[in-house]
């Protein structure tokens, strides 16, 4: 059956709907309070009843923020990898490590933690390696994609659709760029490669909307 992925939160960070036979989101979105969750669910179709589970790609604020509120109104489990659901039960999140100059001078005007900022999450499911999504409802897979995070994954569809979180990140008129956070660059060019060698055809971002194999292709081969 195949799937078809529609983001259901937009602006600065995307959350996606990926929608067969049942629906399963992935990320969470920043917490707003401009929008309703039932209602951005609703206004592209999805009934929270339908969803199977909400897959985490990694492990930062602006993709696990409303998590909390997604979860009460799906009543879905929680899946992420290992590594980012120790993170999310410590109430901190993955590291955040500037790969670029600009990205050094965005982690300066970020919040500074503490203790009074944690906010501990539970994770119903905490994964290592490739799952296989069909007993969800969905002709898709979990794969592992390091680099951006330690806890990073991806959700690829068996027609070819991946939903990536950060590995890539594309800004207004400009061209996509790697992740400008990157704990291993190594492995995040890695990750990208191998979800090419998976004939991806279109590349979902948290930040930027869409890309087409070319566009990635051409990204990681100049790097």
């Amino acid at each position: 059956m195949s799937v078809e992925v529609r983001p259901f939160i937009t602006g600065y960070s995307r959350a996606y709907a990926l929608i067969g036979e049942k629906t399963i989101l992935v990320d969470a979105g920043p917490k707003s309070d401009k929008f309703s969750i039932k209602d951005a669910l609703f206004s592209v179709g999805v009934k929270p009843d339908n969803v199977s589970l909400i897959v985490i790609t990694h492990a930062h604020p602006d993709h696990i923020a409303a998590l909390p509120a997604l979860k009460r109104i799906t009543g879905a489990p929680v899946l992420c990898h290992r590594i980012a659901a120790e993170s999310l039960k410590k109430g901190w999140g993955e590291n955040i490590v500037p790969r670029t100059g600009f990205a050094r001078f965005v982690v300066r005007l970020m919040p500074k933690s503490s203790e009074r900022n944690r906010r501990p999450m539970d994770v119903d499911i905490a994964i290592t390696e490739e799952t296989d999504l069909t007993g969800y409802g969905l002709d898709a897979r979990i794969i592992p994609t390091p680099g951006h995070t330690a806890g990073s994954i991806s959700v690829v569809t068996g027609n070819g659709d991946a939903v990536i979180g950060d590995l890539v990140m594309k800004f207004g008129f400009g061209g996509p760029i790697l992740s400008m956070f990157s704990d291993d660059e190594e492995k995040l060019i890695s990750s990208l490669q191998g979800l090419l060698d998976r004939n991806v055809r279109i590349f979902h971002l948290a930040h930027g909307g869409a890309l087409s194999r070319d566009k990635v292709k051409r990204l990681v081969e100049k790097t």
